[in-house]
């Protein structure tokens, strides 16, 4: 999956939820990457999955 939607992603979480919500959301998941993204990179998809649970779970809004 292309950076960008992950980039996006935390940006979107960010000014909706705050920067302390971003951060609570990388560091509940194991992510190959650390949960650092660039634009440009690629990442699996499966990262994007586990963010979206964590939010989720720590927002206790329904992912869907």
């Amino acid at each position: 999956m292309k950076g960008i939607v992950f980039t996006e992603f935390l940006e979107h979480v960010e000014e909706a939820l705050g920067p302390a919500m971003v951060e609570n959301v990388i560091e509940a998941c194991d992510l190959a990457s650390g949960g650092v993204y660039t634009s440009v990179g690629t990442y699996p998809c499966e990262e994007m999955g586990k963010l979206i649970g964590a939010l989720a779970e720590l927002s206790g809004r329904d992912p869907v």
